[in-house]
């Protein structure tokens, strides 16, 4: 269980394969497993990185609201791509992480070869159910925190994550590996923040990836990035709800396979001494950038 300090986080990754680097960023109250298969999938020939976000099972959970904003994990993952010298990737994030590598690719355009979005919001004050808001209001938080200690309480919390199948009892109990304050400063962050208006900023080949049966973030969200990215391809998953890769994996990873062989990569020996010096002047700029993308606007 390899771990590396990101300016004094310890961040918990899995590292398989060679060839351009796919990293896989995961969702809220979940974890690196849920692209285990889609990893194994792409190893042959691509490098994958499957990261715990801060606050989030095999990775640190420091105190502190500000570790776990929408920004602060976007900027994390540019440490992390510096820590392990690797100039671009194709970054694929699912639900909370979908919105984080959206803000990096505003943030951080020259890391990227492609950006796939999996179920993402983008407009996080009307991304989430009328459920799942009430879930996550002040009252009612503190209690759900509690009981999901309960195995059969969280089951019942997380069948709204997926429809065509359960999620197994491995990945349900990843809702529990957190603390209070990161599980919801993240869910906060994610709810305050309002990338839609910078999705026209993107500029690399992207995926977005949508269902038919997701309970957790609404139709729209998935439709504003159809839209307003330049050139998205589009991934239908009928018959699943928010975690396709889990639900129909075949479907998922055929379309994402597709869309990483049609994206050119140039590889990591050859991209790393024309990216030196594109990050040295780009780093602090694109920090601040990605304050400006997730602070919220006024209405």
């Amino acid at each position: 269980m390899p771990h590396i300090d990101i300016r004094g986080v310890s961040l918990h990754y899995e590292d398989a394969g060679q060839g351009p680097v796919v990293l896989f960023v995961h969702g809220w109250a979940a974890s690196w497993k849920f692209w285990r298969s889609a990893a194994a999938l792409l190893a042959p020939r691509f490098r994958t990185i499957s990261v715990d976000l801060a606050g989030f099972c095999g990775s640190a959970k420091p105190a502190g609201a500000a570790h776990y904003t929408i920004e602060a994990q976007a900027v994390r993952l540019r440490g992390l791509l510096d820590a392990l010298e690797i100039p671009k990737v194709h970054l694929v994030g699912h639900s909370m992480g979908s919105m984080i590598s959206a803000v990096f690719a505003v943030c951080f355009p020259h890391r990227l070869h492609s950006l796939t979005l999996v179920n993402g919001p983008v407009e996080g004050p009307t991304c989430l159910f009328p459920k799942s808001r009430l879930l996550v209001l002040p009252g009612v938080r503190r209690l759900m925190f509690t009981l999901a200690r309960i195995r059969p309480i969280r089951r019942w919390v997380a069948k709204d994550f997926t429809h065509a199948c359960p999620l197994p009892d491995e990945l349900v109990d990843d809702i529990i590996d957190t603390t209070f304050e990161s599980a919801f400063a993240s869910l906060d962050s994610m709810i305050a923040t309002n990338v839609a208006p910078r999705l026209a900023e993107i500029a690399c080949p992207t995926l977005v990836v949508y269902t038919d049966r997701d309970l957790v973030i609404r139709a729209r969200q998935s439709e504003l990035a159809r839209e307003r990215v330049a050139g998205a391809r589009s991934g239908y998953v009928a018959d699943a709800g928010h975690c396709p890769m889990i639900e129909r994996p075949a479907v998922f990873e055929k379309y994402l396979q597709n869309f990483l062989s049609s994206v050119p990569s140039v590889p990591p020996t050859a991209a790393a001494s024309g990216t030196a010096s594109a990050e040295s002047s780009a780093a602090t700029g694109g920090a601040n950038r990605a304050e400006a993308v997730a602070a919220p606007r006024p209405r």
